[in-house]
């Protein structure tokens, strides 16, 4: 290590589709989460930390660059995932600037981002996909544990990679909401593979300060747990959730699943619930793994870790599954950082509303680069390095996050402040929830007449935020006036498609 570049290993770890309220630390009972809790409890843990979009490609595209989805321009999924736009070329990822720094940059599992740049270094999967009943020949494209995987598998499991979509082909796989325990032992698990990548990157004799991103694929669906995870936790003791039996007013969040009708579709429901906490569990083991291998380096730089993940999960609220949509399960995320592995620390939370765009220019702040100026982000440094330098960041007064349907044929954005929240569509008419009185998001007030005062200042306040981001870097001109016209389905008229 040269005597002038001290700065610190990064390790990023994402998960995918994780609840907020699926570690012990976040105030759940049931989950075992020792390793993530014990991390918490030497940084900062950011209970309202927000998402920018509400599936994977769009929401991690924010992570890369620092910048919302009307910025960069990856809006949407195609169903067939390989299809999906990319980053336009002119867009700078996080990873590019640190290499241009003099990090080492590599990632491990699933980033979502195609192609990928600004890495050295990398063994990459698409993810679990449950849609994907075989490894080719797939109408949705092809499989997405990908050959990678699919090789490392095969030298020390042959035909253990088609097992693992043979069991997708069951009647168990139907019946039982993809929730099946996967064939394979716990150390040939995708999410082990991507850990043990990870941990090895990280023991190594690293030149330069390295950054790595540990991409889990878990807890997205299927939930598929290897043994003995799979047994971990009592199907009969789980609750259902508050919500299960309510019907939400969301147009995006859409009508019961029939398959958890009944005495057997609860069943199946606890099932699926214990499976998937089975999957951030397993996760939960893997991260222990990785920081036992940062925490063995001797190479006189300390390490930051990061967590977090892409997006939430329904998991039987309204009595549903799935995501694509902006309820406080989907886009609400957990966020925990560790500033230092070698510093003692107390732990410390945040209830400042933060936004996965603050991830980006927070890597870079305590990698020593500038935050590049059409990056709207925040670094987040201050709130647990008050010194000289560090400069103090106004709280945000409001989260923004955007959704575009597969088939391009929907667009929503909404807008979360301390207390209300605020969504407009381009097919449906507004929604706004107090979630001081309503929680649960069960009573859409945007049609109240008591309310309209906040509606509209609502709506108001998401037009500057969107104005307010038009403006950046590459663009910078005296900033619009806001429009205050607001049309008669409660949508700003900038927004009218």
């Amino acid at each position: 290590m040269s005597a002038d570049d001290s700065r610190p290993n990064i390790i990023l770890i994402t998960t995918d589709q994780q609840r907020y309220d699926t570690l012990g630390v976040t105030g759940n009972p049931m989950v075992r989460t020792p390793e993530l809790d014990a991390l918490a409890g030497r940084g900062v843990l950011f209970r309202r930390a927000y998402i920018q979009n509400p599936v994977c490609v769009p929401s991690r595209a924010c992570i890369q660059t620092g910048r919302y989805v009307h910025q960069h321009g990856v809006e949407f999924m195609c169903s067939e995932i390989d299809r999906t736009p990319g980053l336009p070329p002119w867009e700078t990822t996080m990873m590019e600037h640190l290499q241009r720094s003099g990090y080492a940059t590599a990632a491990f599992g699933k980033i979502h981002m195609m192609p990928p740049r600004g890495f050295d270094e990398l063994q990459l999967t698409m993810g679990k996909g449950a849609r994907w009943t075989s490894s080719t020949g797939s109408p949705y494209g092809p499989a997405q544990l990908g050959p990678v995987y699919a090789d490392w598998l095969e030298q020390r499991n042959a035909g253990g990679y088609e097992r693992v979509y043979a069991a997708r082909r069951t009647p168990q796989y139907r019946d039982h909401v993809m929730a099946v325990p996967t064939p394979l032992p716990a150390d040939q698990y995708v999410d082990g593979w991507i850990g043990r990548n990870v941990a090895d990157y990280v023991s190594r004799d690293h030149d330069t300060p390295f950054f790595v991103w540990a991409g889990f694929c878990g807890p997205h669906t299927p939930f598929d747990p290897p043994e003995p995870y799979a047994s971990l936790y009592d199907q009969d003791a789980i609750e259902l959730p508050e919500r299960f039996r309510r019907t939400s007013p969301s147009p995006l969040v859409g009508g019961r699943n029939q398959r958890f009708a009944g005495a057997d579709g609860e069943a199946a429901l606890r099932r699926v619930i214990a499976y998937y906490w089975a999957m951030v569990t397993y996760i939960d083991d893997m991260v222990g793994s990785i920081v036992a291998s940062a925490e063995q380096r001797n190479d006189g730089r300390d390490t930051v870790i990061i967590f977090t993940t892409d997006h939430g999960e329904m998991l039987g609220d309204f009595g549903t599954l799935g995501k694509a949509n902006f309820t406080e399960s989907v886009i609400r995320a957990p966020l925990l950082v560790v500033p230092s592995l070698r510093a003692a620390r107390s732990a410390r939370t945040v209830d400042d509303l933060v936004e996965h765009v603050d991830l980006a220019p927070t890597i870079l702040d305590v990698a020593g680069v500038a935050r590049p100026p059409e990056m709207p982000g925040r670094s987040l440094r201050h709130h647990w390095d008050p010194a000289p330098g560090v400069p103090g960041t106004e709280a945000r007064d409001s989260v923004l996050c955007e959704y575009t349907s597969n088939d391009r044929q929907r667009r929503s954005t909404c807008l979360r402040t301390e207390r209300h929240k605020y969504v407009v569509h381009d097919f449906a008419p507004a929604e706004f929830y107090d979630l001081h009185d309503d929680p649960h998001e069960l009573t859409n007030l945007a049609d109240s007449g008591r309310r309209e005062p906040l509606v509209r200042e609502h709506a108001e306040r998401l037009v500057q935020r969107l104005t307010a981001t038009a403006v950046n870097g590459w663009n910078a001109v005296p900033a619009a006036r806001a429009p205050s016209s607001i049309d008669d389905f409660g949508r700003p008229l900038m927004q009218r498609g």
